[in-house]
């Protein structure tokens, strides 16, 4: 059974001349004579220490590289390749380590000892009660230092409500960890009437037209940015009707356009979102989802791109109304909005299926991810969305969208989602988690078709290649 090492070293060996070269780079840089360097020599694999030593943690090929060269292309694309298989395999298909601490290591190759692939994983079913982090059960005053970031939108809306003060903990979780805006007409709006007191203590619309939220307003001219300022708060002034004055606003030509701006949209969210306003809606507002799905609809007209696919803008919409389904199926799980949820998902998929951008595609699948997995909760014995599911989850592990970043709280969604994915893979039948890989591969541009895939879950190897261990 090969080994990591003997992989690499297969793959050096389809260019002879170029390990040549790697080796007497080795001995061009006079490593000495200590333990390490004597057993790389005796076991020749100088080489290929010349060889991983030129690329960083992320598999990229380091600044100022004696491999910059031309004639090295082949072989870094051969590596970065293999690389990308191996997070692949990391990433997604390991599983839990009984008895270990919770740990998040990046991956790292040894040369020497047991020639491990050291691997990342999420470790201990348990180890959210272990740090204090039960989802449903979480301190914002826990000694876990991260135990803070770990609040959604859903536990924002299922354990903040207006009957008691806010914390000053739970407050700066909110602006730094779910709607981080910055300095903006948005901003002013949210921050100023977000509710810290009782919901008498929200600002009336005489109070909002005479009063200046900003020092410097009181010896200036009003511009356009406080008339918006204002028409934002007018929209927070009354609870009962938040949501139904908030979608109506932006679902106007004129408000639409803003939404092109990220504090705006997260203002959007933080309106709808906001503890116990939703689960009222759906109680008392048979008009809700009709107005919402209006307001969806327009978004994702208004924001297409000239090729008639999504644009980054177009993500917006596509996320609040699935977080919206999901939490709406969560609250009342009954056949209307399991199916309502169930519907926006399979809208997703075929949206999926015609996206080129592997940006915006990265969102896509993060969102098809959680919502996956909220129908997998919902639909225990629905096993039709492993394949797919599957395809998502490696696709977010491997590619991230820098134009827009998802949030801490979308983050541990995402994390806590992958704990509950990894726990159903192990009840699966294991030929069937092998039939995933190939098209998982191919769906992140990997070319395993020179290679045969032998094990069972969680343990694969490629013959002539790739090996997990």
């Amino acid at each position: 059974m090969p080994d990591p090492v003997t992989d690499y070293q297969e793959l050096l060996d389809t260019d002879p001349d170029l390990k040549e070269e790697l080796e007497a780079l080795y001995t061009a840089q006079k490593h000495g004579n200590s333990r390490l360097h004597q057993s790389l020599r005796e076991e020749k694999v100088t080489a290929l220490y010349v060889l991983l030593n030129e690329f960083d943690a992320d598999g990229k090929l380091k600044n100022r590289s004696a491999l910059a060269a031309e004639r090295f292309e082949p072989l870094i694309k051969k590596v970065q390749q293999r690389f990308a298989l191996e997070h692949m395999f990391v990433s997604c298909l390991e599983s839990f380590k009984e008895g270990r601490n919770f740990h998040w290591n990046k991956k790292s190759v040894e040369v020497l000892g047991n020639r491990d692939v050291d691997s990342s994983s999420l470790t201990g079913e348990n180890s959210w009660q272990s740090f204090g982090c039960d989802p449903d059960k979480i301190d914002l005053n826990s000694n876990y230092a991260e135990a803070r970031h770990w609040w959604t939108k859903f536990i924002f809306a299922r354990y903040l409500d207006y009957d008691a003060p806010l914390k000053t903990t739970e407050k700066k979780c909110i602006t730094q960890h779910k709607y981080n805006l910055t300095e903006s007409s948005a901003q002013t709006a949210l921050l100023q009437s977000y509710p810290d007191t009782r919901i008498t203590a929200l600002y009336s619309s005489n109070q909002i037209q005479l009063s200046s939220f900003d020092e410097k307003q009181k010896t200036r001219v009003i511009d356009k940015a406080d008339y918006f300022a204002r028409d934002l708060l007018h929209l927070r002034t009354s609870p009962n009707h938040q949501i139904k004055l908030t979608l109506d606003y932006f679902t106007k030509s004129e408000s639409m356009a803003k939404l092109c701006d990220r504090n705006v949209q997260l203002y959007v969210a933080a309106n709808l979102f906001e503890p116990g306003l939703l689960l009222n809606a759906f109680k008392s507002d048979p008009t809700f989802f009709t107005r919402l799905d209006a307001f969806i609809q327009k978004g994702l007209r208004h924001f297409v791109g000239s090729d008639g696919l999504l644009t980054h803008e177009s993500l917006f919409f596509i996320r609040l109304n699935l977080d919206v389904q999901r939490y709406a199926a969560q609250a009342q799980p009954d056949a209307v909005s399991i199916q309502r949820l169930q519907n926006a998902h399979d809208a997703l998929k075929q949206l999926i299926r015609v996206q080129h951008d592997p940006e915006i595609l990265a969102s896509l699948h993060g969102d098809y991810f959680l919502n996956a997995m909220a129908l997998r909760q919902l639909k225990p014995d629905d096993d039709r969305l492993l394949e797919d599911t599957f395809l998502s989850y490696a696709y977010m592990q491997a590619k991230h969208n820098a134009y827009c970043s998802d949030d801490t709280a979308t983050r541990f969604e995402q994390q806590r989602a992958g704990l509950d994915f990894k726990t159903w893979l192990r009840a699966c039948d294991p030929d069937r988690i092998q039939s995933c890989i190939a098209p998982m591969a191919d769906s992140l541009g990997l070319d395993v078709s020179h290679l045969t895939l032998i094990g069972s879950y969680p343990k694969f190897q490629y013959q002539h290649g790739f090996s997990l261990r």
